[in-house]
């Protein structure tokens, strides 16, 4: 885990569960919203202004969470980030349109029911 986010942040992701005998165990949180949150965290500090806020959350007929795309872009020229972030955006917005779905109060997400 540590190197898939870069550090040990990933640890404030689980809390200690007393066990029967006194001591405790590691128990992972598993709200996928705060995964989510560690990993745009992280990807914010590597990429920076080349990394987008918005994202698609695709989600099944049961309303849970398959996936959330995160756009991120590779070249560090300005125009580069804007051409980029405008096409995300774009997908977004059309998926968004084109599908059942629904805009997160306070936030830049979106989710797709697919």
């Amino acid at each position: 885990m540590t190197d898939v986010f870069g550090g040990e942040r990933w640890k404030q992701l689980y809390k200690d569960q007393p066990t029967l005998e006194g001591s405790t165990t590691p128990i992972r949180n598993r709200d996928w919203k705060k995964i989510s949150s560690l990993y745009k965290d992280q990807l914010k500090d590597a990429f920076g202004a080349r990394y987008l806020s918005d994202s698609l959350i695709l989600k099944n007929s049961r309303g849970s969470p398959l996936f959330e795309l995160i756009f991120c872009t590779g070249n560090p020229g300005r125009r580069a980030i804007k051409i980029s972030h405008d096409i995300a955006r774009y997908i977004i917005d059309y998926k968004v349109r084109n599908g059942s779905s629904k805009t997160r109060p306070n936030s830049r997400q979106q989710t797709l029911d697919v």
